[in-house]
């Protein structure tokens, strides 16, 4: 079986954080979560609540907080780390700000220190366990336990998030590739195919990649056969779908040339069975 390389894979981070807004005053945190959320580059403005010190410590929290989300999103950690340490100056101990700082360290690729502000953390999410940070915790952490070569123990804790986060994205596409990673493909390509049923139709979404690992793993596994006239269709649109925002997802253009290549040849056997 084709084993799969994760690329760094930058998940949609802000999604799930919704900060209590009260009015949208010109220069506060609240006018600029709105523009954020409208889709604006708030980079600049972000940066001037944060240096300014006659603003409330919350609001220069939240400013510090929303920015590290922006830099893990664009895959820059150590500006997230930068501005994760000045929102712990701002409100210290705040448990989102250490699951953020282990997300920063792992896309840095410091696989035990992530672990190790996972573990410290998980104390004061025991209450907390159907919140979004406790889902962002179990997941990395999930990640962490593969990327340490435990592949099997992150699809079991994968498998426990998947029962009550039926339809969260994210926990079904690590359980894939963590399943392959097990040489299980007709796992995988049973995650993927929930994951592909959640994705955002918004991008960036790196969980696109699903739809690239179920057509690959669907058409070489004992699963598929390029006599199968529907699974083939199914699968190159697929592929299709991923090519379509490859771009936008920063895809790496060797793979993107790869599926391309695969979907000429899905076009092939499609035409002999016409």
């Amino acid at each position: 079986m084709q084993r799969f390389i994760l690329p760094v894979l930058v998940m949609a981070v802000t999604a799930a954080w919704t900060p209590a807004q009260v009015g949208v005053a010109p220069g506060t945190f609240s006018e600029i979560w709105v523009k954020h959320r409208k889709g604006e580059d708030v980079s600049a403005a972000l940066t001037k609540l944060q240096q300014d010190a006659s603003r409330p410590r919350k609001e220069r929290f939240n400013a510090a907080y929303l920015h590290a989300l922006i830099h893990l999103g664009a895959g820059k950690p150590e500006k997230a780390l930068e501005r994760l340490a000045f929102a712990d100056q701002m409100q210290s101990g705040r448990p989102q700000v250490a699951v953020r700082r282990a997300e920063a360290k792992l896309q840095q690729g410091d696989v035990r220190g992530a672990r190790k502000d996972l573990e410290k953390v998980l104390p004061k999410l025991k209450g907390q366990k159907k919140s979004a940070i406790y889902l962002r915790h179990q997941i990395l952490a999930a990640r962490v336990d593969g990327r340490s070569g435990n592949a099997k123990k992150a699809v079991a804790r994968l498998g426990r998030l998947a029962k009550q986060h039926k339809k969260n994205w994210e926990v079904h596409f690590f359980k894939g590739h963590f399943s392959e990673a097990l040489d299980d493909p007709n796992g995988a390509i049973e995650s993927y195919e929930k994951a592909i049923r959640f994705l955002p139709e918004t991008d960036p979404t790196p969980g696109v990649y699903a739809l690239q690992r179920w057509a690959a793993l669907s058409v070489s596994s004992d699963r598929g056969s390029y006599g199968n006239v529907k699974l083939l269709e199914k699968a190159r649109k697929r592929y299709q779908a991923f090519l379509a925002r490859a771009k936008a997802n920063n895809v790496p253009e060797k793979l993107v040339q790869n599926v391309r290549k695969t979907v000429g040849v899905l076009d092939y056997f499609l035409k002999k069975r016409q």
